[in-house]
């Protein structure tokens, strides 16, 4: 089971999350606030960055929706390494950036305990 609260088994404190849902791109308009919660991004108070994701996240996206999806969580990989804290904000202001789009972001998750609850079930990415 996944931990965050306020900081994981291996003592990590979390300063600052952003949870990503999934919309179709076809049914662009708002985001409704029961849109599947597929990306949580998890900042460390020394600035790591944690994914984890929904354990089924493959089969929520649609099409070209999954290509897009695996070629951005590469590349949050990848950049994670190099510049954590510029890929944090980067995020956590996307908006809507193709089919991700930001539920809730903040600096306690335990205000969101739906949230967390939520989550409790995601793996790492």
């Amino acid at each position: 089971m996944l931990n965050l609260l306020p900081q994981d088994g291996e003592g990590t404190q979390w300063k600052a999350f952003c949870a990503l849902a999934y919309m179709c791109r076809r049914r662009r308009q708002t985001v409704p606030a029961d849109a599947p919660i597929v990306l949580l991004v998890l900042q460390s108070s020394l600035g790591d960055l944690r994914f984890v994701v929904h354990p089924e996240f493959r089969k929520l996206f649609k099409g070209r929706d999954l290509d897009y999806l695996d070629s951005l969580l590469s590349d949050f990989l990848v950049r994670s390494e190099s510049a954590p804290d510029e890929l944090f904000r980067q995020i956590s202001s996307l908006g809507n950036a193709g089919p991700l789009v930001i539920q809730v972001t903040g600096n306690d998750i335990r205000e969101f305990p739906s949230l967390v609850e939520m989550c409790k079930c995601f793996v790492d990415l």
